[in-house]
This record gives C-alpha cells, structure tokens and sequence, in this order.
C-alpha cells in the first residue's frame, strides 16, 4: 500500500488496509476511527513496545481519502498473528473474490495454512455469511454505476457499443457491451460465432450471455457480453440485435453461427440473423444418443467429423445397422447442423462439439461476482487478450504463420509419396494408394484454381490437404496463396491492433444514477398444504358405550343406571 493512494470513501480505505494486512499476514490493531481518520498499529504498541508498524488514512481538501503515512514493521518484530472475527472475514472475502463456490471447511483449510491457526468450524460459517451479506450490499450499490461506467468505457474506446436499459420502477433490468477491440477483431477473425450462456450465482441472480470468436491460429477472441434475467428467446434475440447493430457484417451468409440448443436461441438466430448459418454443438446430442445406443458414439463422432457426404452416409449406415432408433434421431437432428461435410459455408473443420462449452469458458468465472464487476472484468478479459495476442505475434515475420507452414510441410511430406496424374493447368488426379491398402484405387480430383479437392478436407479446412499439396509441389506454386487469408499474419495483427483503455470506476465513470438492483425473486419452495375440502370431508370415528347402547359417550361417562 503506498503513500498517496486514494479513496473516495473511508468504508473502501479501511477495506483496503484489512485486506492489505490479511494478504501480507501483518497482525495489526485499530488505533484510531472515525469519519476522517483512519489509523492502525502493531499490537506490540498496545504493550508498551516498540514497532514503527503504522498506516495512516487521512481526509484531503477534496474530500477524498488517501494514504498519508504508511511505516513497515521492525524486522525483530515477532508477533503471533492473532485471527480475530474481522480478520476471518476479510479473509472469507478474498477466498470469495477468487473462487466461485467456497465451503467453510476451505475457510478453515485456508486459514491453517497460511496462519498455522486453527479455527472453530461455527467461526469460519459466520465469518462467510458475514462476506456474503457484505458483498450483496455491495453489489447491491454498484447498479447505480452501470450506465456511468458502460458510458465512459464507450467514452474512452470510440466505436465501443454498450447500453444499459432499466424497468419502469427504475430497476436493473439488462445491459450490453461489445467493445470497439471486438468489433475490430471479428473483421479479420474467422468468420464463425459461439455462443453460451451460464447463470450468475451471487446475491441478485441473472444470467450471463456471451459470444466468442476465433482467429486464425484457433485462440479465443471475447466479442460481446451480456446480463439479462433469464436465458429465454426474448433476450436472446434483444442479444443478437444488439450484436448486429454492433457487427452489420454478422448478417451475411458465409457466417456460422454455433450453438447448445438452449430454449428459443435456434428461433432467435433465425428470426436475427436469416442469412447467416447454424450449427449445434455435438456434445447436447451425444448425451441424448447414450441414452439410446451406446456403441453408436465413436461412429457419430466420425461421421461429425466427416469431410465428404460419402464418408458421412458410411457411416450413418452403420449407426442404422446397429440401432435404428439413433439413426432416426440423429437424422431428426438435421446433419446440415451438426455435419462439417453437409455445411453450406466452411467452418475450418471445427468439430461442433468444442463449441460452445470450451471456447466460452472463458467468462464461466464471472458466475459467483456482482454485475458491475462482470462488465468490468469482461473490460480486462479482452483488454488483456489484445496485449497478449499482440505480443505473441511479435516474432512473425512470414506471410502465414510459422504453424501454418509446419502443418503444410506434414502435409507436402506425405503428398510427395502419393501418385500424381496431370490433365490440364488446373486439373489433377492424385491417388491415394501408396498411404493405405484399403484406398487402393481411390482416386481424388484436386482442382487448385477452384480450391478443391474430391476429399473434402481442402474446401472444409481452407487448407491444402495432402492431395493439394502434391498438386502445388507439382506445379510450383506459392503454397500460402491457396491458405485462407485468416491464416495470415497480416490478418492476425489486424485482429489486435486496437487496444483497450481502461476506465477507473470512481474518477471516470461520472456520479451515481440511482439505478435500483433487480428483485430477487429466488425464495424456499411453498410448502404443499391439505385443501380445506379435504378436512372437511374426514368423519370423526363415533364411540358407543357398552351400557346403555348409545354413541357419543362411554362406559365410565354413562349416566345410566
């Protein structure tokens, strides 16, 4: 912590030192606090002793809040950390920050290791219901610094496209940011879009919808984020409106659009984006097909896989051979959605399966913190990305990458063992027959004007296969001009060459709006109770006395004689 740095208030101050002295694992004592001073010592100097141990907060002119002095503790100085409630707490909240679902036995875990201080079990669970409540206060008061920030982020990155929208009462209702590095990225990206959604778990609930790209080495490029109550078709078309209106070029037929079947999204993207294609991911469909045929799984995945409609219908014949039902349903599915070979538009030989669940977990851990903090590390997520894929492309020199080449050597080195057959300029013959017996007299038409080859593979990966490769080796030609223009340096640094500028949340983004926080309306379940009719139809059982005959009376009441 260092002298000078400010707070806008003395709350975040005070945070600041516990969590400072809790990391640090600096025992410390409050001499001081109040509305303008903020003051602690080493617990020595409550006995008399000497340590220079001191971190003064003081209140500016301004009105602000700031370190005025700040002295380290005497290297001699040996005092037992004493783990207090607020300690224990402070250290709940940096367990909390860091990990999405945090148990009070990883609280007590936690704190052994790194005091060597054993902590009652009861002490722990307080100390997190304790963090939890602070933190849904706290984020309860961030809604009204969503516009703000959302503006200035817009602000500081032009061509950024975020909003905010709140309901008739003045709540939280969804917010959307897409920023300018984005936009700019997915212009030189491939042109394919993921898309997921994953509900936040912190006080006010919601759910957090994405869409991811990649660019030409395969790497995730963060494109759009948003926060809407639930994950229906309303919002998702609200999503990929806003998407559009931040990418006009999304509409456009060549675009591949990936998903996880989630309720009303395939309706959405129809309904949004009426030119662009579809695809489903493979995993959704596995789990269904388990429950019907087993052995039918490496077979489907081989025919996802698939580069030509002939491979494809081999194998699907198979499936049927083995069980009829996992045909009809994958043939229910609709291969052109789920099939690489039976796309209309190329999607670089993606297999759906890592769509959606791999390439958006990079926002997965935005689950267990507040809004406000889900903007702002989606802010840093990308701002990170650009510097480091910047960095990482430093080196390369070449037209195409230096991946791109060694894959393309693989592919000469076993292209020059195959048969070559010459019938124009454009046209060749290669056969396979020298890779595989079981492909003796198989034979591919490779047509590199149009670049194509019968197997299927050139066209799907936008990469020359071996039988391409054997056909350029033979003519001469430069190999990179037959490569995808995403596999190209040029088209990676494009990818980010816009950087992020990061905005401070209390200096930045402007005063408070008075935005209210969304109802939560998560609650215990009602219990199930008798109807009224039900009670009221029961008969009490009659008792009859032995005596005299009569109900409603017994032996020992009996009045009579």
């Amino acid at each position: 912590m260092e002298v000078g740095t400010e707070f806008v208030e003395i709350s975040q101050a005070k945070r600041a030192v516990k969590e400072y002295c809790s990391v640090s694992v600096l025992p410390y004592f409050v001499e001081r606090s109040d509305k303008g001073i903020f003051i602690v010592r080493c617990p020595k100097a409550r006995d008399g002793k000497y340590c220079p141990f001191r971190i003064h907060i003081a209140r500016k002119k301004s009105g602000a809040f700031h370190v005025k002095r700040h002295v380290k503790h005497d290297e001699y100085c040996m005092v037992e950390p004493k783990l207090n409630q607020l300690l224990t707490v402070t250290e709940a909240r940096i367990l909390l920050s860091k990990e999405e679902d945090v148990a009070a036995r990883d609280l007590v875990s936690s704190i052994k290791k790194k005091y060597a201080v054993d902590t009652p079990y009861k002490t722990a669970w307080r100390a997190l219901a304790i963090a939890k409540h602070q933190y849904a206060v706290e984020d309860g008061k961030s809604f009204q610094r969503i516009s703000g920030y959302l503006e200035a982020v817009s602000r500081e990155n032009p061509g950024t496209f975020a909003r905010a929208e709140r309901t008739d009462e003045g709540e939280f209702l969804r917010a959307f940011a897409c920023l300018a590095a984005s936009i700019k990225a997915f212009q030189f990206a491939r042109p394919i879009l993921y898309m997921d959604c994953c509900p936040i778990k912190s006080s006010f609930g919601g759910t957090v919808v994405g869409a991811t790209a990649q660019d030409g080495t395969g790497e995730t490029i963060p494109i759009a984020i948003g926060l809407c109550p639930i994950a229906n078709e309303g919002n998702w078309t609200w999503f990929l409106e806003n998407i559009l209106m931040a990418i006009p070029d999304l509409n456009r037929g060549h675009v591949t659009v990936f998903h996880d079947r989630r309720d009303g999204l395939s309706r959405a993207i129809q309904s949004v984006l009426p030119l662009a294609q579809e695809a489903v991911c493979c995993n959704g469909l596995e789990n269904e097909l388990t429950n019907i045929s087993r052995k039918c799984i490496p077979l489907f995945w081989r025919a996802a896989k698939a580069f030509n409609p002939a491979s494809l219908t081999e194998e699907m014949q198979r499936i049927g051979e083995i069980s009829p039902d996992a045909y009809e349903f994958l043939v229910r599915s609709k291969p052109v959605l789920w099939s690489t070979a039976m796309a209309s538009v190329s999607r670089f030989g993606i297999v759906t399966g890592t769509a959606a669940e791999s390439r958006n977990s990079w926002y997965k851990e935005f689950r267990a913190i507040g809004h406000l903090r889900i903007l702002m590390r989606f802010v840093e997520k990308v701002g990170t990305g650009q510097v480091r894929g910047s960095a990482r492309l430093k080196d390369e020199l070449d037209l195409v990458t230096s991946t791109a080449m060694s894959i393309f050597k693989e592919n000469l080195a076993k292209g020059s063992l195959l048969q070559l057959t010459s019938f124009s300029e454009d046209a060749f013959i290669v056969a396979d027959n020298a890779l595989s017996q079981a492909a003796v007299g198989l034979d591919r038409v490779v047509k590199l004007d149009q670049k194509t080859c019968s197997c299927g593979e050139f066209q799907i990966m936008c990469f020359p296969c071996i039988h391409a490769a054997r056909a350029i080796q033979y003519r001469g030609d430069d190999p990179t001009t037959y490569m995808h223009e995403t596999y190209r340096v040029s088209y990676l640094k494009n990818v980010y060459s816009v950087k992020v500028v990061p905005v401070d949340l209390y200096t930045d983004s402007g005063p408070c709006d008075g935005m209210k926080p969304p109802k939560n309306d998560i609650g215990k379940l009602a219990k199930k109770k008798t109807s009224q009719s039900t009670t009221t139809s029961m008969t009490a059982k009659s008792i009859t006395c032995s005596r005299c005959g009569s109900t409603g009376h017994n032996s020992r009441t009996c009045t009579t004689n």
